[in-house]
């Protein structure tokens, strides 16, 4: 119903004070936190058709154990390590699948396709973003907090008032 109220601040209808109702964050409400990560590995294969190419898989591998002592993205160190192992090596040829036909060419650079593969992989990351937060509604909670780390490939959600690890899994 439209029954207004005052807030010190001049009159709302009920609908009005709940859309300014302040967020109460994990530090006043309790819940729990959770870091989603994309895999960017798995994004990198399913682009190359899975690609069985040995420098492909020994990039990949290299990359895979450079990640958890260095800053780069996944893609950063899989374009170094690639470099390292297969210098005139061309990604064309391992990423020139027909579902990427019109994006990269067997004439592209391996910087061409890099920049391709980056844009690929930051839109499967804003796509899970996107899906994260239209189905924020699932567990009930009132005001979660989605916020994507920029340049990590992960997504941080907030879950005030959820208790139950089982249920968020």
């Amino acid at each position: 119903s439209q029954v207004g109220y005052s807030l010190g601040l001049g009159k709302y209808t009920y609908s009005e004070g709940m859309e300014k109702e302040l967020n109460l964050g994990l530090d006043l409400k309790g819940g729990m936190n959770v870091t989603l990560e994309i895999e960017v590995e798995d994004v990198l294969r399913a682009l190359s058709n899975n690609s069985t190419d040995q420098a492909f898989n020994q990039a990949l591998a290299e990359a895979r154990k450079n990640k958890g002592s260095s800053t780069d993205d996944f893609i950063t160190l899989f374009a170094n390590a690639y470099r390292n192992v297969a210098p005139q090596g061309r990604l064309a040829a391992i990423f020139g699948t027909y579902d990427m036909r019109d994006d990269i060419t067997p004439e592209s650079t391996n910087d061409q396709v890099i920049s391709v593969l980056r844009r690929k992989s930051d839109s499967a990351i804003e796509n899970s973003y996107t899906v994260r937060k239209n189905r924020n509604d699932r567990f009930g909670v009132i005001q979660p907090n989605i916020k994507r780390l920029v340049n990590s490939g992960r997504i941080l959600v907030e879950l005030p008032g959820v208790k139950d690890p089982e249920r968020v899994r």
